[in-house]
């Protein structure tokens, strides 16, 4: 995902650039008559930031019912062999229900520590723009 957010945070420096030179030459666009170009300059700008956006908008989309599946068939796979260990007589039922609740206690804190910087640039990747 991060090469995605690097790339989408690119598109919008491209889009900014753009938007920023349009506004501070206006007078020169228009003495030269290059408004159309400006304006294709600024649309394929605007195209690529959509299709980058997208595209990482889908890995997020996508990434969240995955990590859900694995945390789900952990905690299936701590109680089926749990189970089977307590009806063997090899475990006490409150052992497996101890396995449950540190699987959830961690993947809880795995969702507190991701959630932490929700403020900030995804991934970091605003910190190294190219025009610094």
């Amino acid at each position: 995902m991060v090469p995605s957010f690097r790339k989408m945070q690119e598109r919008i420096d491209e889009v900014n650039r753009s938007l920023r030179e349009q506004i501070t030459g206006v007078r020169v666009v228009r003495a030269f008559v290059r408004e159309e170009r400006e304006t294709m300059r600024f649309a394929v700008a605007n195209d690529e930031l959509t299709e980058v956006s997208i595209r990482a908008g889908r890995w997020m989309a996508g990434m969240f019912p995955t990590v859900m599946l694995v945390a789900n068939l952990s905690t299936i796979g701590v109680l089926w062999f749990g189970g089977h260990r307590v009806e063997a007589g090899h475990m006490e039922s409150r052992g497996a229900s101890h396995g449950v609740h540190h699987l959830s206690d961690a993947d809880r804190d795995g969702r507190d520590d991701g959630h932490l910087h929700d403020d900030d640039d995804p991934e970091g990747v605003g910190a190294c723009r190219p025009d610094c």
